[in-house]
């Protein structure tokens, strides 16, 4: 009798106990825009040919408890494909067909949907009427999440349930433009991200954190537990002005906002970091000792208030750094301060920093010092080849005398527009130097793998060194000084420079430098100074 209704709309079922037996007159119902079974108690199974005789159906919700029909299945995918004007899809269902029924294409365009892949209600999910909600808790393969219409729906989720987490593999999490979020997810949700291997979040303006506290962690849990992030390689966070830290736990108690403080990172090679308006410090003084030892790359742009990249309690983290890129951090005062320090009292030299390859610095205006009260028995920089220092106008010299004779691998040095810069190598730092010069003696500066040398738009510099050092330069192939006006001279002592034999000054003009090399051309015979 139901299904001489031609005219009706809309049927519903919602909590109704139905028989065993379902109609198949219900197909004749060919106006129906509505049609909802979700039944409080029902055993009998959805029939064939009854969805392809409702074209104009809008709205559809299969229920939690209702059978499909027969062992070949793949009718009710070929029955969704038909409903053209669907815009409402509720599902909950064990019954593996729904992995298949996820590919429908009439799926991708929903307004609002319910797919749940569980017969166990969610909390929220039992209402009567929902938004977007799509949870895949038991079983799921994770190449379906690549299917088009499940990265359709994903996309459009309000309410996303991901239960297994151990069916992700190689986890990758990119976020852009959530103007709304402050928080990506809670603890209790990041301590199973145990396979998150990427993270990129852009333009979030609102993001304070990505890992917020649990509200119910009491507050002996919340100062003894670290996050971990065991498999996580990259992490890329850009242009999130009032983001405070990676997770609010480290920096409770802390006067200075830190972006990495209690969190481990075994596995991180590499790290960008972009546009913060609120970070002043990048780690903390509680991270883990092997949290980024593996960390190889590090680029740090636009971070108007970030001080400084590493102290004193943080450095040895960066024992494996080999690239890092530091550009328009307009607070940046230290790149490396070494103060307060704990070393040992042993004779041994300490290298820190040592594989570190190459450093380009642009646009510091505040840089006072690349590295800052560095001790007499640590040597840093023993590895680097490429170093490129710009547009850093408060930075009166780059190195010590004693660090100078630490940079034995270096190949390229260029310095450019850097105004206030009076000399390459400078004076010591009161008390980090055990260096004696004797009146009379000779003391060298060796460069000994230095090939390319560029100094240009440099207004104040005068010479490379101003002491009374010997400079050799025993590799230096191609030495470009332009737009330096103050300068006559690298150094007091005529430099030591073989296989050199012109250098270009002013517009790229040629001219010898016999004048300015050592009487035998070569290498003075005197030991260099060293640190000790």
């Amino acid at each position: 009798m139901i299904g001489s209704l031609k005219k009706l709309e809309i049927l519903s079922f919602y909590h109704s106990s139905f028989g065993d037996y379902f109609p198949i007159e219900l197909a004749n119902l060919s106006n129906l825009r509505s049609f909802d079974l979700r039944f409080k108690e029902s055993s009998c199974p959805l029939r064939p040919g009854v969805l392809s005789g409702m074209k104009k159906l809008e709205e559809l919700y299969l229920g939690g408890s209702i059978p499909i029909e027969g062992e070949d299945q793949r009718y009710i995918i070929e029955e969704l494909n038909s409903l053209t004007s669907l815009h409402t899809f509720q599902i909950s269902t064990l019954n593996p067909i729904l992995m298949q029924i996820l590919k429908a294409r009439c799926l991708e365009n929903l307004e609002n949907f319910q797919i749940l892949g569980t017969t166990t209600p969610l909390r929220g999910t039992g209402n009567q009427y929902f938004t977007r909600s799509l949870s895949l808790r038991d079983g799921i393969e994770a190449s379906m999440l690549l299917q088009p219409v499940i990265k359709s729906l994903m996309k459009r989720t309000y309410h996303l349930h991901i239960k297994e987490a151990k069916i992700l593999k190689n986890v990758v999490i990119k976020m852009s433009s959530c103007n709304a979020i402050k928080s990506l997810f809670p603890e209790s949700v990041a301590n199973r991200l145990v396979n998150l291997q990427s993270l990129f979040i852009l333009k979030c303006v609102m993001l304070e954190e990505v890992v917020s506290t649990d509200a119910r962690e009491n507050e002996v849990t919340k100062t003894c537990k670290k996050l971990e992030f065991p498999k996580l390689e990259k992490v890329r966070l850009v242009n999130l002005s009032r983001f405070k830290s990676f997770t609010s736990q480290s920096n409770s108690g802390v006067v200075h906002q830190t972006l990495f403080n209690q969190v481990n990172f075994p596995n991180m090679d590499l790290l960008r970091v972009d546009g913060f308006d609120c970070i002043v410090k990048l780690l903390g003084k509680e991270m883990p000792i092997t949290s980024l030892h593996k960390l190889t790359g590090m680029r740090v742009l636009d971070c108007s208030k970030l001080l400084t990249i590493a102290e004193s309690d943080s450095i040895q983290l960066l024992q494996n750094l080999e690239r890092l890129r530091v550009r328009g951090c307009n607070a940046l005062e230290v790149l490396f301060d070494f103060e307060g320090i704990n070393i040992t009292n042993d004779d041994a030299e300490i290298n820190m920093l040592g594989r570190l390859t190459s450093l380009w610095l642009r646009s510091l205006p505040k840089l006072v010092h690349i590295t800052r009260m560095v001790p007499k028995k640590i040597r840093v920089f023993q590895n680097l080849k490429n170093l490129d220092v710009c547009a850093c106008e408060n930075l009166r010299y780059l190195f010590s005398s004693s660090m100078a004779n630490s940079l034995v691998a270096l190949d390229f040095l260029k310095v450019s527009n850097c105004e206030s810069i009076e000399e390459i190598i400078g004076k010591e730092e009161e008390g980090t130097s055990e260096i004696k010069i004797v009146e009379g003696m000779k003391t060298i500066i060796v460069f000994p793998n230095m090939r390319r040398l560029q100094l240009e738009d440099l207004s104040s510099i005068q010479m490379f060194c101003s002491q009374n050092y010997e400079l050799v330069f025993p590799s230096l192939e191609d030495l470009t000084i332009e737009q330096c006006p103050e300068m006559k001279k690298l150094s007091p002592r005529p430099p030591s420079a073989p296989k050199l034999s012109k250098h270009t000054r002013e517009h790229y003009q040629f001219f010898d430098i016999s004048n300015l090399l050592d009487e035998s051309g070569g290498s003075p015979k005197e030991e260099p100074i060293s640190n000790k």
